[in-house]
């Protein structure tokens, strides 16, 4: 799926944290390799990404034609060289499949003590056709496989033509 061209999903800053072991990092003074991935800005540099398989993917029910559709992605980091990287997403909208690239940086030359460090990214995948999508994830040797299945509800209106559900803005839960 290397052909498609990819659009890169909005992330919301600040969804990794740096946690207790992040902090215990910082206040012993230990090298700034530790804890430097969590405030440095985004790499640019494509030899410094690599792509991870998400340990789960999870898919919001009740998504609806007019919706900007989302899927939730999480996983874990073995080492603080590790950052979220916005992740890349391709809708085949003739076959209902969306592809997802879930991609990291890497900070280079970084002192690695073994950890577990949880992310979680949300893919914002935009109002879809109505449809049972598949949601595939590529592993790290670039294989593509299904993850879940996103479904996409026809919408119903009222009799002023806007959608009959008002939704709650909900940040965080």
């Amino acid at each position: 799926m290397k052909n498609f061209n990819w659009i890169h999903s909005g992330m919301s800053e600040g969804l990794m944290r740096v946690g207790t072991v992040g902090l215990l990092a910082l206040t012993l003074g230990l090298p700034s390799g530790f804890a430097s991935p969590f405030f440095s800005s985004p790499l640019v540099n494509d030899e410094l990404t690599r792509v991870l398989k998400p340990e789960m993917v999870f898919t919001p029910k009740g998504f609806n034609q007019n919706n900007n559709a989302q899927i939730v992605i999480s996983g874990s980091f073995s080492s603080f060289c590790y950052k979220v990287a916005p992740p890349k997403i391709q809708v085949d909208q003739a076959s209902f499949k969306i592809y997802i690239e879930n991609d990291a940086y890497v900070t280079p030359n970084c002192a690695d003590a073994l950890l577990f460090i949880p992310y979680t990214n949300v893919v914002n995948v935009g109002s879809l056709p109505v449809g049972n999508y598949e949601v595939l994830t590529e592993d790290e040797k670039g294989v593509y496989s299904k993850q879940a299945e996103l479904p996409i509800a026809k919408a119903i209106f009222n009799a002023e033509g806007q959608d009959d559900f008002l939704y709650a803005p909900v940040t965080d839960a």
